[in-house]
């Protein structure tokens, strides 16, 4: 095994660092979500033909001079229907509100106008606000239409974002009713927008006549039972062997990201090779997630896990070829997995890693260490992960790839369009791997580094050199 990382005071360290971090993101998540949500301030429900406190103009501001109009069919862009309703006799507006919320209802919000995108709540309530990834989680404040219940609200977003968020209403957060997209992460029920001209292609259902496996490996480096999940497509047989692609986080991959549709139907089309999908099950609780994937909280806990317990583990359950294969990781996952392709090229030829995110120096001293040897690294980050738990992932992961690139490892992927959600990962995954096993790929790979090499590196590692 080779051990990533330069020196063991230099680890002795920073575990007791890691765990006020990890302590302090808990603590984040549980009271307040990803970024910090500073509750927006108190505003004051405009009175009918007022003007809401601090709202300026919008729903809280009649029009000067307009005339009293009778309710009749409203416009279909809210710009008009804004208008209409303030037109309206204070009465009726309520009315004509709860019309326009039907509308919203069967659309589903949010919904773009211009090069605005605009938020709806219905309900009463002393105050309602938009927490989003695009506002690095600061609360945008909706207005109430006066004399009703309707509340909007709008950002500028481009059309092809892709980004979840939450309600706030009276402090409370909640997913938003009119917005049937939704994606869970960490035990939390999210909104998801999907603009028009997201990049990337819904994933395939899960495919048919693959065989499905469940059992749970008992490990002593992790000190639980983990739970594996494996889909066999129907070309890996005991006479042909293929390659797995190991993810970290399985049921988030497996389920909601339908990883083995897309492996299936890449492999179909002839754009990779067959590939054994397996997912690795994390602990419940989101603490012992991070401890256990984080690099450098428990030092090389994770790799040897993977290559020491899983991978014997598999060859002798599953037909799997004894050559090299892929690792898939988001977020911590996806730092995990950099540190185990780093340590281990003598076992896997690529990886991809979906908005890593570290605190740690692990793995700088990791890729100071590493030998590339073909190894080629998919790494992607979003336009919307400024704040992540307190981290920029976006700043991290751009200068991670540099660091990798420069070090000589080919690098795929680059910043997207996004938040940290699932909802935009699994529209990534076709590409990713396609890249990294495609056609062009294997024309490009060159062997791993050998033993010697493996053993000089470990060497200079330990060292801390």
């Amino acid at each position: 095994m080779v051990r990533t990382g330069s020196g063991t005071s230099s680890r002795r360290r920073w575990p007791g660092r890691l765990a006020v971090w990890l302590l302090t993101t808990v603590c984040l998540f549980v009271f307040q979500g990803p970024g910090r949500e500073p509750r927006p301030e108190p505003r004051e429900a405009a009175p009918a033909g007022g003007r809401a406190r601090g709202t300026g103009p919008g729903p809280g501001a009649r029009l000067p001079g307009a005339a009293t109009l009778r309710p009749g069919p409203l416009p279909d862009r809210w710009a008009d229907a804004l208008q209409a309703m303030l037109a309206a006799d204070p009465a009726q507006r309520q009315e004509l509100a709860r019309e326009w919320w039907e509308r919203v209802r069967r659309k589903g919000t949010p919904w773009p106008e211009g090069d605005r995108l605009y938020f709806f709540y219905w309900g009463e309530a002393r105050q309602v606000a938009v927490s989003s990834e695009v506002t690095r989680w600061q609360p945008l404040a909706l207005s109430r239409l006066p004399g009703t219940d309707l509340w909007a609200g709008s950002l500028p977003v481009p059309a092809d974002a892709v980004f979840q968020y939450r309600l706030l209403v009276d402090g409370q957060r909640q997913p938003d009713p009119a917005n049937p997209r939704r994606s869970r992460a960490l035990g939390v029920l999210w909104s998801v927008y999907l603009g028009p001209q997201a990049p990337g292609e819904e994933p395939p259902a899960l495919p048919a006549g693959a065989r499905r496996e469940r059992w749970t490996l008992t490990s002593q480096v992790l000190g639980r039972p983990v739970r594996i999940e494996a889909w066999i497509p129907p070309e890996c047989t005991g006479a042909r062997r293929c390659p797995v692609l190991l993810a970290a986080d399985g049921p988030a991959y497996l389920e909601e990201g339908r990883l083995p549709g897309v492996a299936a139907g890449l492999a179909a089309a002839g754009q990779i090779p067959p590939l054994v999908v397996v997912g690795i099950q994390p602990p419940e609780s989101p603490v012992l997630r991070l401890v256990e994937l984080v690099p450098g909280v428990r030092p090389g806990a994770w790799p040897r896990f993977v290559v020491e317990e899983l991978l014997p583990d598999l060859s002798r359950r599953l037909p799997v070829s004894p050559g090299l294969h892929g690792l898939l990781g988001f977020s911590a996952g996806a730092a995990a997995m950099l540190e185990v392709v780093l340590g281990h090229p003598d076992r896997f030829a690529w990886a991809v890693l979906q908005s890593p995110t570290a605190l740690s120096p692990v793995l700088e001293e990791a890729i100071g260490c590493a030998r590339p040897g073909g190894q080629r690294i998919w790494l992607t980050w979003g336009r919307y992960e400024g704040n992540v738990f307190g981290v920029d992932v976006r700043a991290y992961a751009a200068d991670l790839a540099r660091r990798l690139s420069d070090r000589g490892f080919a690098v795929g992927g680059g910043e997207r369009p996004a938040g940290h959600t699932m909802s935009y990962w699994r529209r990534d995954l076709a590409a990713a791997l396609a890249w990294a096993l495609g056609a062009s790929a294997q024309a490009e790979s060159t062997p791993g580094p050998g033993p010697g090499d493996r053993e000089t590196s470990a060497r200079v590692c330990a060292a801390g050199t």
